[in-house]
């Protein structure tokens, strides 16, 4: 998973990217040819500094399970000041539905809110016993 860095790589989506508010986000998405990169916007006001990092980490979780269900673009995720009280199904729900309105992915993309990986030939992994 990439990242966006910098104010002048935020200010370029921001700018030239199209918004979709879903729920707890804001997802912000400029289409390009090369990797996915992401970036992170979680302000004060979706609360103290406990809470901004919990929804930093789930942010970060939700982008890394949804980069391989997308081909490319550069996405900002913006949190909403309800994603402090949010779980991570909220937000996972509120991430895909704007990344679905962005025709980014779609429903057979995402499965349980994992990308949809090829089946294995050697079949189903059987944890320790």
């Amino acid at each position: 998973m990439e990242k966006l860095r910098g104010r002048k790589q935020f200010t370029e989506v921001f700018s030239q990217g199209r918004r979709y508010a879903v729920g707890h986000v804001v997802v912000v998405v400029r289409p390009t040819t090369g990797p996915v990169r992401w970036g992170l916007v979680v302000g004060k006001r979706v609360g103290n500094a406990v809470v901004r990092n919990r929804v930093k980490r789930r942010l970060r979780q939700i982008c890394r399970t949804a980069d391989a269900a997308i081909s490319g673009g550069d996405v900002i995720v913006i949190a909403r000041p309800s994603a402090g009280a949010a779980d991570y199904d909220g937000l996972l729900r509120s991430v895909l539905g704007a990344l679905r309105r962005a025709h980014l992915v779609t429903g057979a993309d995402m499965v349980a809110g994992r990308a949809r990986a090829a089946p294995s030939a050697a079949g189903p992994k059987v944890g320790p016993r």
